[in-house]
């Protein structure tokens, strides 16, 4: 028995009803021996209705001052546990955890062992491999849905994960992996849609429908017998036509939504997000400009990443809830509504104010959720984590003054602060570094004081007694929520993205170990449900709870209004035009999740899904004697709708509408217009039949029609050609072409004209024609050796193959309009630029940059120098360069690495600067000299000063030859 496993921790252990008393005893009985400081036990019974306020509250009331560090329950039945879990970031695992660390002697990972069915990702860690594609919300949002699920995503690929999650098998990172590592029978490598699927069924959907084939061939590229774009492409219909698991938690009713345009999420979660939106109670607008913002006042909710938005100043301005991807997923996991001022890190995200070098942080006694907080909000400072401590790092969090970490920075890391995680928190919060040697930020043992002083409690706001109401107000009735409470194994937990704990993973843990009856769940946002055991409702009583459908629900025109309720004065204009919107959007999207509805539903024949038709008529076929128009009541308090359920003559007779004369006369001008603008009728036909697509605005929709048939008829044209090789069907032939060259180029002076088809057809010849910079990219296509900002980027590509002439497209394309296969007669190597040579693209494919082979990390520019500053960071950036700063009368910067002689990768042996100067013109380097002299106590060596043509030399050879005179303006190496 280890006898400090627990020391200085405090546990507090639920005392069910349905607990083994006896196994209650023993867990208490461990504790003590394993040196636990204080246990708190907690009994709960089956009376217990608190809704979310009043939980806060009794908690507080019983455990301000208590500390704790654990919780243990093998179920989630106790009135706080969301409280705990999610706002105070509380660990709560099951009595198995305590057994197994005092087995193993360690404390493990909390999350593998959490009790709440919806962590249906627990065992799980998972690695998402970034491309070109992916943009940084989208990445956020997938760590986020792995992380509510209980999930935990790392930022370092090895061997230990058991998810590797990619867009494509042609990704270099999974290639990469694949030939790195030798057995990979644990490791799955799936699309993102495996992650949507899981989400969209709270289940552990089963990874070989979503797992990408690759296959490595001798010179390391990937192959496989399916199109992966295709595929991808196909697993989002797929999984975008899946119904959200059912429930009648409404806690975004009464709340409209708006995405920020700058967000950049991709298409696919754009409009999984508005489904999520829609599906527990709230209603969103797509905007095309500020103007929809500023005069639309049912909007109360923008999500977006970052304060620089001019969405954001707006929402700000008018006061509305403005929140970001954590937010949304975090009041999820409450299942309540809660402002997004409420914690700093919910709110679109602030300036980093910290540069990479000046906040290494470790932390000490944190666990579970408050590790992967930390890392979250590290990162969005400007800093990094490190799970070990080194003398690298420049801060520690300590949670408490105890253990290895805490001794080691307090007596053996002079330069290493040791902090409390307010020190943290306040310099976000505050948007400036602070003082980490005052008083408030070296009380180690914070926690004693109150729960107000625990991680993530720093807000704007609080959650009063009448937002608690009006979220209450919010629910459907309460039997249902009862019955959808006790049914549902599948809800969520809140996280933060980027965890890389140390925390021994189990992947082989005794699922079947008895953790008590974790069949009761409840679930409800503001009332904690009566407990009742001995009920366990059926898979198909749950699958027939409809979400309802608010008055909105349908809406996707960026100006559409809700109708004005009875009473009002006579519509005008406006209002008919808003009228039809309103049932023109009905008539578009009701049927979108009627097919696969059905299919899931078809045993359950008394349920609203199930008597769900499709419809293959089009919309002027459409019966409309019933239109679904919703009014505009403003009952937050509403009970549940009828959800929307086409075709609409069927439910005509399950009830009598009292306004409809109304509704006839809005269905007769609808109708009317409808046959009036019969285009407008094509368009949205099309729409209806892909719900991918449905919520998009208008001018995406046509540009995705157009790139859809654009790569069509350049498939035919290729399809088309002479001396094509041989394939059992169009698929295989293509897929030998794509072969044939591997080429993506970066295009600079020249081929500004290629049109969008030519570049389609090059790219199913395996040549990828761009005109941005991409880090992925092979190949440069450019007249001559140029100094464009493009080249220069371009020669940072890691590896450059090829830099050829544009004579290889043109003579691609020729082949290709004479309907030859140009395959056969266009060789790459006979296309190769002279002023780039062989040697210099060997450079490329070495381990480190340019600057890093010259020990230069940093760079200072003088304001003499012509070009824009972000430019030439840029350039120097892409080779190596760690940072760059326009020069002031801050000092210098200087670079990381001691000032002696060393031996360069090319032979040579070299003092390296201390400070590196590009500057513009002669008469200034008096005041360089002086300013450096100065900042080193008299001492004036190593400052190297140079003019821009100095790096522009150095970039074109890949190397810098220090005993190279030219260009170079002072030297005291």
């Amino acid at each position: 028995m280890v006898s400090k496993l627990f020391a200085h921790l405090n546990f507090l252990i639920i005392d069910d009803d349905n607990e083994n008393k006896g196994n209650i005893q023993n867990v208490n009985d461990t504790l003590k021996d394993a040196g636990c400081e204080n246990i708190y036990t907690y009994i709960t019974t089956s009376t217990e209705i608190l809704d979310l306020n009043d939980s806060k509250q009794m908690f507080i009331k019983e455990y301000d001052t208590k500390d704790l560090h654990f919780i243990v329950s093998n179920n989630i039945n106790f009135p706080f546990y969301r409280v705990a879990a999610f706002d105070y970031l509380i660990p709560v695992v099951t009595t198995f955890w305590v057994k197994e660390c005092v087995e193993r002697n360690h404390l493990l990972r909390t999350l593998n062992f959490s009790p709440d069915p919806r962590h249906i990702l627990k065992d799980t860690t998972i690695y998402i491999a970034r491309n070109l594609t992916m943009s940084n919300a989208d990445y956020r949002f997938y760590t986020e849905i792995v992380t509510s699920l209980g999930g935990m995503c790392v930022e370092s690929l090895t061997n230990k994960i058991t998810h590797l999650v990619a867009t494509s098998n042609s990704n270099p990172v999974v290639i990469n992996f694949c030939q790195a590592v030798k057995n990979l029978d644990n490791i799955k490598i799936v699309y993102p849609t495996w992650l949507i699927h899981c989400f969209k069924t709270q289940q552990y959907i089963k990874e070989s429908t979503h797992q990408i084939e690759v296959n490595i061939t001798s010179n390391g590229s990937s192959q496989s017998n399916i199109n992966s774009d295709e595929r991808i492409e196909d697993l989002w219909d797929e999984v975008e036509s899946k119904s959200i698991h059912p429930s009648t938690l409404q806690y975004l009713q009464g709340h409209k939504f708006i995405v920020d345009l700058e967000l950049s999420l991709s298409s696919q979660l754009y409009s999984f997000l508005i489904q999520l939106i829609k599906h527990y109670g709230g209603s969103f607008l797509p905007y095309i400009d500020i103007n929809d913002i500023e005069t639309n006042k049912q909007i109360d909710c923008f999500i977006g990443g970052s304060i620089n938005t001019k969405g954001y100043e707006t929402c700000e301005k008018k006061g509305l809830h403005t929140g970001n991807i954590i937010w949304f997923f975090n009041i999820w996991s409450f299942q309540s509504f809660l402002p997004p001022q409420k914690k700093i890190i919910w709110s679109p995200f602030k300036h980093k104010i910290f540069k990479s070098k000046d906040l290494l942080l470790s932390h000490t006694n944190y666990f579970g959720q408050e590790r992967i907080y930390i890392q979250k909000l590290t990162e969005l400072l400007g800093g990094s984590t490190t799970t070990s401590l080194s003398s690298s790092n420049t801060h520690l969090l300590a949670k408490f003054p105890y253990g290895k970490k805490f001794v080691n920075a307090v007596t053996k890391k002079p330069n290493c602060k040791v902090v409390n995680h307010l020190w943290l928190e306040k310099c976000y919060d505050q948007g400036k570094v602070l003082d980490a040697t005052l008083k408030d930020f070296k009380d180690y043992d914070i926690g004693k004081k109150s729960l107000s002083s625990f991680l993530n409690q720093i807000g704007k706001v609080d959650l009063t007694v009448e937002e608690n109401k009006l979220t209450s107000s919010k629910l459907v009735n309460s039997q249902s929520i009862l019955n959808d409470s006790i049914s549902s194994d599948e809800d969520t937990d809140l996280g933060f993205s980027t965890a890389n704990e140390n925390d021994t993973t189990i992947p082989d843990v005794n699922k079947s170990a008895p953790v008590g009856n974790s069949s009761v769940l409840v679930s409800t946002p503001t009332l904690m449900a009566k407990k009742q055991p001995s009920i366990e409702l059926s898979s198909d009583f749950v699958s027939s709870i409809e979400p309802a459908a608010t008055s909105e629900e349908n809406s996707t025109e960026p100006h559409v209004n809700k109708n004005k309720s009875i009473g009002q004065p006579a519509k005008s204009e406006k209002d008919d035009e808003d009228e039809y919107n309103n049932l023109f959007g009905v008539l578009t999207e009701t049927v979108d999740n009627s097919d696969s509805f059905n299919k899931e539903n078809k045993e359950t024949p008394n349920t609203p899904a199930a008597s769900r038709q499709t419809s293959s008529a089009k919309v002027n076929k459409v019966s409309l004697e019933e239109p679904t128009i919703e009014e505009n009541t403003n009952e937050a308090t509403s009970a549940t709708k009828e959800p929307l359920t086409p075709p609409v003559d069927n439910i005509v007779s399950s009830f009598v509408d009292p306004i409809l004369p109304r509704r006839r006369a809005a269905r007769a001008k609808a109708e009317k217009r409808l046959h009036e603008d019969i285009e407008s009728l094509n368009e949205f036909e099309k729409n209806r039949k892909k719900k991918r697509i449905g919520n998009l605005l208008p001018t995406e929709i046509k540009k995705l029609e157009h790139i859809k048939e654009v790569k069509k008829q350049a498939k035919d044209t290729i399809l088309g050609l002479k001396n094509l090789p041989s394939g059992e069907n169009d698929d295989e032939i293509l897929k030998q072409l794509k072969h044939s060259y591997n080429i993506k180029a970066f295009v600079t002076g020249c081929h500004d004209e290629l049109c969008e088809s030519n570049i389609e057809k090059l790219s199913l010849f395996g040549v990828q024609i761009v005109n941005e910079y991409q880090k992925m990219l092979n190949c440069i296509i450019a007249p001559k050796k140029l100094r464009t900002v493009k080249f220069l980027n371009a020669l940072s590509f890691h590896p450059l193959e090829y830099v050829i002439s544009p004579d290889f497209i043109t003579h691609l394309i020729k082949n290709i309009d004479s309907g030859e296969n140009p395959v056969n007669n266009v060789n790459v190597e006979l296309y190769k630029i002279k002023d780039i040579s062989d040697e210099v693209l060997e450079k490329t494919k070495m381990n480190n940059k340019l600057f890093d082979r010259a020990y230069i990390s940093n760079i200072n520019i003088a304001s003499d120098v012509p070009g824009s500053l972000d430019t030439i960071s840029s350039i120097l950036m892409n080779h190596g360069i760690k940072e760059v700063q326009r020069l002031s009368k801050k000092p210098f910067l200087t670079n990381n690495h001691p000032h002696k002689k060393i031996l360069l990768q090319n032979g040579k042996m070299i003092h390296p600067p201390k400070c590196v100067i590009i500057s513009g013109n002669n008469p200034t380097l008096r005041k360089w000299k002086k300013t450096w002299n100065e900042q080193n106590d008299g001492s004036g060596d190593g400052l190297l000063i140079v003019s821009w043509d100095w790096c522009v030399g150095n970039i074109f050879q890949l190397d810098v030859d220090y005993n190279e005179k030219e260009n170079v303006l002072f030297n005291s190496l």
